[in-house]
C-alpha cells in the first residue's frame, strides 16, 4: 500500500511538472481567486488551476510560458462549453494574434486571423502579411452603426485598443465587424471578413 501510494504522488507530481503556467498581466478587478487563494497582478499559477470567478463581468489577461496572451472571462468559459482552465486555453485565440501556419499571404490566410470572438482589455495585436501605408490599409465596418474605422497598425501589426474602437464605435461594447482591405491606387477593397467579433471588458470598481 505504501509503494502504491508512493507511485501515485510521484505520478501527480509528474503531471505538475509539465502543466505550463501562467501570469497575470491585467485584471479588470483588484484580485481574482484562483485555488482559493487571492491573487493579483504578477502572480502565477498552473493550467490545472480553478478559477473561482466573482462575477460574470470579471476578466484577466494572463501570459503563458510560451509568450502567448490570453484574456479570460467566465462569459467565455460558458461560451465555448469547457469545463477547465487548460480546455478553454486550447480553443480560444491569443490576444497577441499572430499566423501559426506560415506568413499571412491570401484573402484567406487573413480570414482566419481576423474572423471569431476576441475579447479586449487593453489591446489587441494581430499581425498582418499586405503592406500598410497611406494608400493601403485595413479598415473596419460596423454593422450596427455602419460606421467605417481605418485600423490603426504598428509596423505589421493591426491594433485595437478601447479607445480607438470606443470613439469609432460610440463605446459599443459588442462590436459584429466587416473587415476589409483597401488599396487606392487601383481603387479597389478586398473583402476579408464578415465576422470579426470583438467584446470591450470593462474595469470593475471593487
Amino acid at each position: 500500500m505504501r509503494n502504491l501510494i508512493i507511485i501515485i504522488s510521484l505520478i501527480l507530481a509528474a503531471g505538475n511538472a509539465t502543466a505550463e503556467n501562467y501570469t497575470i498581466k491585467m485584471l479588470n478587478t483588484k484580485s481574482i481567486n484562483i485555488n482559493g487563494k487571492e491573487m493579483h497582478k504578477g502572480d502565477t499559477f498552473n493550467e490545472k488551476a480553478k478559477i473561482n470567478w466573482s462575477s460574470d463581468n470579471q476578466a484577466m489577461k494572463v501570459l503563458s510560458e510560451t509568450n502567448n496572451l490570453y484574456v479570460i472571462t467566465p462569459k467565455l468559459f460558458k461560451k465555448t462549453g469547457v469545463k477547465s482552465f487548460s480546455d478553454f486555453i486550447a480553443t480560444t485565440k491569443a490576444a497577441t494574434v499572430r499566423a501559426t501556419d506560415g506568413f499571412p499571404v491570401s484573402v484567406e490566410d487573413h480570414k482566419k486571423l481576423l474572423s471569431g470572438d476576441f475579447i479586449l482589455m487593453d489591446s489587441i495585436s494581430i499581425k498582418v502579411g499586405w503592406k500598410m501605408d497611406k494608400s493601403s490599409y485595413f479598415i473596419a465596418k460596423n454593422k450596427k452603426n455602419r460606421v467605417t474605422l481605418r485600423i490603426p497598425h504598428n509596423d505589421s501589426s493591426l491594433i485595437f485598443t478601447p479607445e480607438i474602437l470606443g470613439k469609432a464605435f460610440e463605446n459599443d461594447s459588442n462590436l459584429n465587424l466587416t473587415v476589409m482591405y483597401v488599396e487606392e491606387a487601383y481603387n479597389d477593397a478586398t473583402l476579408i471578413t464578415n465576422d470579426m467579433n470583438i467584446v470591450v471588458v470593462p474595469m470593475i470598481d471593487e
